[in-house]
């Protein structure tokens, strides 16, 4: 949520529309992971949830998807993706913002598997849970690792 709250969203809303959803101070501030959120910000952070636990990262980069932005009237900017209180966001941009989070989780997983195997141990299986695993895009993309590793891969809704 970071990527798409403190980046994409900063960079392509207006400053003082980006305040007014994030709150006074947000543009010095990353903000803190425990804050309270407003209904303006429940709702956008709810269709992103929704958005990003579909996205598989198997769509064109062109592939576009569209979130409802408050009813304060954004100045529409095609440039930045907004039209008539849209934003629009592409597979491309979504792939960015994940690929940091899923580099690491792939990273600590192959890290793990190395020293089980090192120190003798057949790793058999691979349990994913909590909130990260809801995320098509990272299940996929740990599916692909353990496979090169010949390791079963359970996750409760993988598609």
């Amino acid at each position: 949520m970071n990527n798409f709250q403190h980046s994409f969203l900063r960079q392509r809303l207006p400053s003082h529309t980006y305040e007014q959803l994030m709150g006074p101070g947000a543009l010095e501030s990353r903000g803190s992971s425990h804050s309270a959120i407003n209904k303006s910000q429940q709702n956008l952070f709810g269709q992103f949830e929704d958005l990003k636990n579909n996205f598989t990262g198997l769509e064109e980069d062109s592939t576009a998807y569209i979130l409802q932005l408050p009813n304060w009237g954004v100045p529409g900017s095609e440039n930045m993706g907004i039209v008539d209180g849209q934003i629009t966001i592409t597979a491309a941009d979504l792939k960015v913002m994940f690929q940091d989070s899923v580099t690491g989780i792939l990273n600590l997983i192959q890290e793990q598997l190395t020293l089980a195997d090192a120190q003798g141990c057949r790793v058999r299986s691979v349990v994913g849970s909590g909130g990260f695993f809801n995320s098509l895009f990272l299940q996929r993309s740990v599916d692909v690792v353990l496979r090169r590793w010949r390791i079963d891969f359970v996750c409760g809704e993988f598609r």
